[in-house]
């Protein structure tokens, strides 16, 4: 099973907002993700998680000044960026990206797939 840990380098959410938002995405990936795409993940908080597991940043600023967030496999490492800043100005709360590039992940990691 894939493992996937969230790790806050932003201001503008805390660890226990992550805390809280972790049994929603869960519940997601769990309940209407993997019986249509028969796969899943387990969640983890920046705190304590698996050595192997695909880490998540939530983060002010990208590379990429025009994405919210994105995930890239290279060479079988599999890493997602959010930024938590430009999702918030752009009128949301910062979680329906980091929920759009878990399930993304979860079903292509490698970016090598399209649906």
């Amino acid at each position: 099973m894939t493992d996937i840990v969230l790790i806050r380098q932003t201001d503008l959410i805390s660890d226990a907002d992550i805390a809280r938002a972790l049994p929603a995405l869960q519940t997601q990936l769990d309940r209407d993700f993997r019986p249509y795409w028969g796969m899943t993940a387990k969640l983890w908080d920046g705190a304590f998680f698996p050595t192997a597991a695909y880490p998540f940043y939530l983060q002010d600023g990208l590379d990429d000044p025009n994405a919210l967030g994105y995930h890239v496999g290279e060479q079988g490492k599999v890493s997602a960026r959010i930024d938590v800043r430009a999702t918030i100005k752009s009128g949301g709360d910062g979680w329906s990206v980091v929920s759009h590039e878990i399930l993304e992940t979860v079903a292509d990691p490698l970016t090598s797939r399209m649906a």
